[in-house]
C-alpha cells in the first residue's frame, strides 16, 4: 500500500537483460519513497515476459518492440504518476535510500532543470567510469579514447573527462555529466527538457540530457552517497552492434552541440575517428 509521501516513479527499460533484472526490481521494491515501478519491455525472452506480466508489483509497458533506450525512458515517463522520475538500468541494484537521496537533491536544487546522478559502483565496489564526467567535447573524447589523458598529472591540459579517481566529495557536486545507468529528475524538470532525445538509440543520450540541462541554465549533480551496484553489459546484444550505436550517438552529439566553426571542424574530424576506434575495440574484444 502506498503512502502519501512516496513520490518517485522508478523506470526500468529492459532488453534481454537476464536474471539480474530480478535483483534490480527487488531492490526497487525495498527502496524508500518509491511510489511505483514501471518496466518498459523493449524485448525479452518469452519466459521473462511472462514473469513480468504476471507480477502485480510493477507496471509493465510492452508490445512496442525494441524502440531504443531514450524512447523507452520517455515511454515510461509518459505513463508515470510520481513527482520525480528515477531511471535505473535493469542490471543496476540501488541501495534502500539511494533514490530518496537523489530526489531530495533534485527538489532542493536552485538551478532548473537539474539532473541528479548517483555513485555507480562495480560489483567489486569500485566507482565506475562515467558516473561523474566533465563536459564531453570532440577533442577531449578523442584524447580519452587514445589514452593521452593518462598524462594528466604531467600535463593538466590533458585532463581526463572521467573523474571517478577524484576524491569522493561529502555532498552533491556539479559535474558535466552523470551516468545513464542511474539518474533522476523531477517531473517538472523532465518536462522542461522535453525528455530524452530519441535520436539516440543506445548510448550518449545521457551526455545529451546533461548538456541540455546546463545549456538551459540548469545543472547536473553527482550525489556521492546515493549508490548502486551495476553489473554492466548484461543484455544479450552483440558488442559490435552496441559500439555502432555508441559511435552513431557520438556523431549526433558532436554535430548537435557544435556551434562555432572550430567546434564544427572538431565534430567533423572526431566523429569518424571515434567511430573507427570504437569498432576496432569491439572487434578486438570479440577476439579475446
Amino acid at each position: 500500500m502506498t503512502t502519501p509521501e512516496r513520490r518517485i516513479s522508478a523506470i526500468v527499460v529492459t532488453y534481454h537483460t537476464g536474471p539480474l533484472l530480478w535483483d534490480c526490481l527487488d531492490a526497487l521494491q525495498r527502496a524508500t519513497d518509491v511510489l511505483e515501478i514501471i518496466v518498459v519491455n523493449n524485448g525479452n525472452p518469452a519466459a521473462v515476459e511472462d514473469r513480468l506480466a504476471g507480477d502485480p508489483s510493477w507496471r509493465l509497458l510492452t508490445g512496442h518492440g525494441n524502440i531504443g533506450f531514450a524512447a523507452g525512458c520517455n515511454r515510461g515517463a509518459s505513463a508515470a504518476i510520481g513527482e520525480a522520475f528515477a531511471f535505473v538500468n535493469p542490471d543496476c541494484v540501488v541501495g534502500p535510500e539511494t533514490l530518496a537521496l537523489m530526489a531530495g537533491a533534485a527538489e532542493a536544487a536552485l538551478a532548473r532543470p537539474t539532473v541528479v546522478g548517483g555513485r555507480v559502483l562495480s560489483l567489486d565496489g569500485r566507482e565506475q567510469r562515467g558516473c561523474r564526467r566533465d563536459t564531453v567535447t570532440p577533442l577531449r573524447a578523442l584524447l580519452s579514447m587514445i589514452g593521452l589523458t593518462r598524462l594528466e598529472r604531467l600535463f593538466p591540459a590533458l585532463r581526463d573527462i572521467h573523474r571517478e579517481r577524484d576524491p569522493v566529495p561529502e555532498t552533491p557536486i556539479p559535474v558535466g555529466a552523470v551516468s545513464g545507468a542511474l539518474f533522476l529528475l523531477t517531473r517538472e524538470d523532465f518536462a522542461r527538457l522535453e525528455g530524452l532525445d530519441e535520436g539516440y538509440f543506445l548510448h550518449v543520450e545521457d551526455l545529451d540530457l546533461c548538456r541540455r540541462a546546463w545549456d538551459l541554465g540548469g545543472a547536473t549533480l553527482f550525489h556521492p552517497t546515493a549508490s548502486a551496484h551495476h553489473a554492466r553489459s548484461t543484455s544479450a546484444a552483440p558488442r559490435l552492434v552496441v559500439e555502432r550505436h555508441k559511435a552513431a550517438g557520438f556523431r549526433r552529439y558532436f554535430s548537435k552541440f557544435a556551434k562555432t566553426p572550430w567546434e564544427k571542424a572538431q565534430a567533423a574530424i572526431a566523429g569518424p575517428l571515434l567511430e573507427t576506434a570504437l569498432l576496432a575495440r569491439a572487434r578486438l574484444k570479440g577476439l579475446t
